[in-house]
Parts: C-alpha cells; structure tokens; sequence
C-alpha cells in the first residue's frame, strides 16, 4: 500500500513539474496536490499518533507534499496556522511548510492574531509558528 501511495504521489509531482505554466492542468494539479495535502494532515488524530509506522507514514507524505504544493505558495500560511489552532497534534507535519516570507503585511497580522488567541496550553504551538515570524523579521534585517 505505501508502494501505490508512493507511485501516486510521484506521479501528481512530476505531471505538476512538467505542465506548462499559466495552464489550467498545472492549476488543477496545484489545487489537488494542495487538497491531498490537507486531507493526509486531517487523517492526524489520536489513533496515527499511537501506532509509529502510520504516523511516520502520514508526515513523510505530508512533507512531500507540502514541500511541493504548500511551502511555495505563502498565502497558505493563513490556513496551516488555522489549522494548527483546531488541531495542535498536526504542527510537527505542518511547521516546515509555514513560509512567511511573502506574506503580505495585512496577512501577516491576521497570523499573529491567531497566534495570540491561541489557549495558554498550546504555548509549544505558540512558539513553533512565532520562531517563523521571528525568521522572516532576521531575514528581513528588521
């Protein structure tokens, strides 16, 4: 079964590589790579953290995934950080893929909003995404 999920994966990649710009194939595989993303880290609960190869298996597709379809597009930042905030198990799979570099100021608030509104028992989650935030401030030279 990781062998197929592995193949399907590889293939969305490269027909993603390989489309032409600007067409409406490399959108849609954009958009479902984005999607397929999103639905591993939904598959994160109680039960994938129990038992290690399926929690191994869900981040090594997550971090594939994210890396090609997530990483690169910064205005997914907004909805990792949701995310993070209805479910704190995911951070671990979900904190490589916030990019904050390009990230529009306004954007960039309505994350650090989030981030405060966060409860006192998710401080670890806190930390995680503000590090990301502190980042983009080194990088910036601010």
């Amino acid at each position: 079964m990781f062998s197929l999920f592995t193949f399907c994966f590889r293939n969305l990649i490269n027909l993603y590589r390989t489309a032409a710009d600007g067409t409406d194939a490399k959108f849609k595989l954009k958009e479902l790579g984005t999607e397929l993303f999103y639905q591993m880290i939904h598959l994160v609960d109680d039960n994938t953290e129990f038992y290690p190869p399926t929690r191994q298996l869900f981040s090594s597709f997550a971090e594939v995934l994210g890396l090609e379809f997530i990483s690169a597009n910064s205005e997914e930042s907004i909805r990792l950080v949701s995310l993070c905030a209805t479910n704190p198990k995911v951070i671990g799979a979900v904190a490589p893929n916030i990019n904050l570099k390009n990230v529009s100021p306004e954007n960039l608030l309505v994350i650090y909003k989030d981030i405060t509104e966060f409860p006192k028992t998710h401080k670890d989650l806190a930390f995680v995404i503000l590090t990301k935030v502190c980042m983009l401030q080194k990088f910036l030279k601010i």
